[in-house]
């Protein structure tokens, strides 16, 4: 019988990977203790996690890369009588938008400095994702227009 592994099982195999097992250490031992699932189509869909292997990961990091050099990020904050932002942009707020714009979720440590934006216009941060790549991108914050 085909299992999908549900956790590292030693002498079997790690939480992800698809084995078979005899009909019976499936029925009375992995099932019954919550292991594995049976392999099906539908299990393996609704799987929490997959594994991925090595080139799956850098094709993911190549793919946020592609998707974020060099993007513009608009803000719109209020400003005091100087033109100062009474809220800084930081970097939540950064990954908030990336993750309503483009779909994509980074990790805070990505960020080459934290951000904290306090003025308006244009400013450039930079991202050192996990494979090494850097890209750049661009955080316009303009005064927010008062109706």
């Amino acid at each position: 019988m085909k299992v999908v592994l549900l956790q590292n099982i030693p002498a079997l195999g790690q939480r992800g990977e698809i084995k078979e097992v005899s009909d019976g250490y499936a029925l009375n031992y992995l099932l019954p203790e919550e292991k594995v699932w049976v392999a099906t189509t539908y299990n393996i869909s609704r799987l929490p996690f997959r594994k991925l292997s090595a080139q799956d990961v850098a094709d993911s990091y190549r793919q946020v890369f592609n998707i974020l050099n060099n993007q513009v990020l608009h803000f719109q904050k209020r400003v005091s009588d100087k033109d100062h932002l009474f809220e800084a942009v930081n970097t939540q707020d950064v990954i908030r938008e990336i993750k309503v714009k483009f779909n994509c979720e980074l990790s805070g440590k990505w960020f080459n400095e934290p951000v904290h934006i306090k003025n308006l216009g244009e400013h450039r941060i930079n991202l050192k994702l996990p494979n090494q790549l850097t890209c750049q991108l661009i955080i316009s914050v303009k005064k927010e227009e008062h109706t």
